[in-house]
């Protein structure tokens, strides 16, 4: 904007004369810039150095990115390809992203890959790619084409980690044996991978194995010993099930639950090494093995079920345990074979169990000084002490008292002594009592207790001090036993074991310890459904020991009936009209009335007081003008005349609860609906 300077100015008039001064022009100076990239657009800020505030904003075009082709990578056999791509060179955004491509197969000859040298393995098997955890794995799903009957499996497919088996993958197939790489992936065998694979003769498992699926190697007839690596948590159902010719497994030492049928019917199967992690063994894992002659159960397991050793003709059983536990099935060993618990066998230098052979070790009887022996035994086999050998304290000297001997003024006498009067072995010796002359003074005794020693009276002379008679220590007295009893644990309440204390000085001897409580057994109430007129029940549960609710039964409301005109589609219930009246006729009663005329619905019964209802009799409900609907059974053999006459509203008939519907015409006749 121009400005002025006022320069003349009239006293009388107050006239002005201004003369204009040119505008400054804008000195605009970029405070602020916002650098354009490829994508997005910039910005520079200016203001005017003058102090008008004037503000100026000029944008900075995107620039667009620039190209740059990222060239495809051919894959090997040991390293991935690359399909092409593009990025942008100014902002380095991709543009194209490039995809992986898988590795090419391996060329083998003579045992390894002409190109990367790797170990031969078998790549013709069938393969299945997916993702797991957001990482591409590869399952072998069949046996493909041109394989040799001994299958290496790889620890890679075209660079993808091989760590499966899948569902049936090879079985039925005509392999021999089965091995995988040293660095195989394999965590997992999965269902009948290996079922009837009738010629199978050798299988190698990987240690980085996890899982084999149920009857993973069913049926496989010649193979005829399997080692699972400690690295197998779960081997389901089955798995070993019908393999002939199976006489040596090595379980995982990492196996906690042997599942159900695992060895059934594992002919030549003479005995299977239980690892001290198995802590459950199911049903029936080694029934109709008639070869299995011992088997060792460890004291790790809390669990066994039904028909563990069916038709197991050969088979001792020795236990870990000294008896049965509660949460063992009834029906275990259904069969009765031989078993020996804890304390009642032995171990050879080769490992095998057999009952110990019991030598009595006969008892030593005690004297006055020197201690016996209780009877017990020992296994005349293994040295094992079966029933120990208890000290019998020493029976004790049999006191009879030397009479003491009075000294005089000038005669020395003897003290009070004692001997045995068994073994003749001097107690307390006489001691010569100086003449009168010494002033004797009494040393007291000092009563023993349950743990410490006392001491008997003596005396000695107050004068020279000489000791007339020794204090001789007395033995400690010794507890004085009391059982303090213990009790049962229940389904819910912790127990305790038996304990002792003595009676004199309290002194705890053995203490109680805690009994962990057993747990509720649960046993189903079974779900009762309603009926038309009856509730229900849901399923619920109970403690069979306790009789503790576990789940609570719910009331499941009556269905009700059908129909309140007709017979009940459930139940067959037919209704009927209270307020009839009745009268008694040779083959049963006749329908006399109604004593209640407002009624718009009549339901006659088939029978009353036991006898069918058999007529109705003339005008029973004659000018009945609220009567809409009424209800006859088949037992009504006749209807008088005017039964329903004046009935001027009614509009339906039914006969004989069979949906029968008919009307009355206006003459007074029957007519069905069409």
């Amino acid at each position: 904007d121009v400005g002025y300077k006022a320069y003349e100015y009239c006293t009388r008039c107050d006239y002005t004369t201004y003369e204009e001064i040119p505008a400054l022009g804008h000195d605009m100076v970029c405070y602020d810039k916002i650098d354009n990239t490829c994508e997005e657009n910039g910005r520079e800020s200016y203001l005017c150095n003058n102090g008008c505030g004037k503000h100026e904003y000029i944008t900075l075009e995107a620039t667009g990115h620039t190209e740059v082709i990222d060239e495809a990578v051919d894959p090997t056999c040991s390293s991935f390809g690359l399909t092409e791509g593009k990025h942008c060179e100014a902002c380095d955004e991709v543009l194209i992203k490039q995809e992986q491509v898988l590795m090419k197969l391996h060329t083998f000859e003579d045992g390894s890959c002409v190109d990367c040298g790797c170990e031969y393995f078998t790549q013709d098997l069938e393969y299945k790619i997916k993702e797991e955890n957001d990482e591409l794995i590869a399952v072998v799903v069949g046996i493909g084409d041109n394989v040799s009957m001994d299958i290496i499996i790889p620890d890679y497919y075209r660079g993808i980690p091989v760590t499966e088996i899948g569902n049936e993958a090879l079985k039925n197939s005509k392999i021999t044996s089965v091995r995988f790489l040293e660095e195989s992936n394999v965590r997992k065998i999965s269902d009948k991978a290996f079922s009837d694979c009738i010629i199978l003769e050798e299988i190698v498992l990987p240690d980085t194995l996890i899982e084999i699926g149920s009857g993973a190697f069913h049926n496989c007839n010649l193979l005829e010993s399997i080692i699972i690596p400690d690295s197998v948590t779960y081997i389901g159902s089955c798995a070993l099930q019908s393999c002939d010719n199976l006489k040596y497994v090595k379980l995982s030492n990492n196996l906690e639950i042997i599942s159900s049928g695992l060895f059934e019917s594992c002919d030549s199967l003479q005995t299977v090494e239980i690892p001290s992690s198995v802590e459950e063994i199911e049903d029936t894992v080694f029934s109709w093995n008639y070869s299995l002659e011992y088997i060792i159960i460890p004291s790790s397991v809390e669990v066994v079920g039904n028909r563990v050793f069916d038709d197991c003709e050969l088979l001792t059983i020795y236990v870990d345990l000294e008896e049965e536990p509660y949460e063992w099935s009834l029906r275990w060993n259904e069969d009765n074979n031989p078993v020996y618990w804890k304390g009642e066998w032995h171990v050879d230098e080769n490992g095998v169990p057999s009952p110990h052979v019991e030598v009595i070790d006969e008892a030593v009887l005690p004297t006055c000084t020197e201690t016996g022996l209780t009877e017990g035994s020992h296994c005349s086999v293994c040295g094992e002490v079966l029933v120990a050998q208890e000290v019998v304290d020493a029976l004790g000297h049999k006191e009879d008292i030397d009479e003491a001997v009075l000294p005089t003024c000038t005669k020395t006498g003897l003290t009070e002594g004692s001997h045995c009067s068994v073994c003749g072995e001097v107690l307390v010796a006489q001691e010569v009592v100086d003449a009168l002359g010494h002033k004797e003074e009494i040393d007291e005794a000092v009563l023993p207790t349950c743990t410490k020693t006392g001491l008997t009276e003596g005396s000695h002379c107050s004068v020279c001090g000489e000791v007339l008679v020794a204090q001789e220590v007395v033995k400690a007295l010794g507890h004085t036993e009391e059982i303090d009893e213990g009790f049962l644990p229940t389904c819910t309440e912790k127990g305790l074991t038996n304990g002792k204390h003595c009676t004199v000085c309290k002194e705890v001897l053995v203490y109680q310890e805690e009994i962990p409580a057993s747990g509720h057994k649960e046993v189903i109430d079974e779900a009762i459904e309603p009926t038309c007129v009856d509730d229900g029940l849901t399923e619920g549960s109970h403690c069979s020991v306790c009789g503790e609710v576990l789940v609570a039964q719910e009331v499941v409301k009556a269905l009700g009936h059908t129909s309140n005109v007709s017979a009940c589609s459930i139940c067959g219930y037919v209704p009927s009209t209270e307020g009839l009246e009745y009268t008694s006729t040779s083959n049963g009663y006749a329908v006399t009335g109604c004593s209640d005329s407002t009624l718009e619905v009549i339901i006659i019964p088939e029978t009353y007081n036991n006898k069918p209802v058999v007529s109705i009799v003339s005008g029973a409900f004659e000018n009945n003008k609220n009567l809409k609907t009424i209800v006859i059974p088949e037992t009504v053999e006749e209807i008088g005349v005017g039964a329903l006459r004046g009935c001027v509203n009614l509009e339906e008939l039914i006969v004989g609860f069979s949906n029968d519907y008919r009307y009355l015409n206006e003459d007074g006749s029957l007519s069905s609906y069409p």
